[in-house]
């Protein structure tokens, strides 16, 4: 038998049936209306290019300056996940990145 504490919740955490606490509508869709709003203002044109382009222009330049977090994200959102067949091909594009730009990182094989 499960015991109810004043709180209106069972022993382990759960809700009791029917408490008038439990939202039953869901979460609401704050992240759906951001993300329009975000798809709205990256289509906006400034200067003859949209912020979208301006920022995808933006994240290969700091990919190619050696921000490891940047060519991570173009990888993972230009091409998908990587499968670990890929990964050392994907690592020497790096290092090509790297070598272009005078500095010099080592992938082990």
């Amino acid at each position: 038998m499960t015991t109810v504490k004043q709180s209106g919740k069972r022993h382990r955490g759960q809700f009791v049936k029917n408490d008038p606490r439990i939202n039953r509508a869901g979460r609401p869709r704050l992240a759906e209306s951001l993300a329009e709003a975000i798809r709205q203002a990256g289509g906006e044109v400034i200067d003859g290019e949209t912020r979208r382009d301006r920022a995808i222009r933006k994240l290969w330049e700091l990919a190619e300056d050696g921000n490891l977090s940047a060519a991570e994200l173009v990888f993972t959102r230009g091409w998908g996940r990587v499968v670990e067949s890929e990964i050392e091909d994907r690592l020497r594009v790096v290092e090509e990145v790297y070598n272009a730009n005078g500095q010099h990182a080592v992938v082990s094989d």
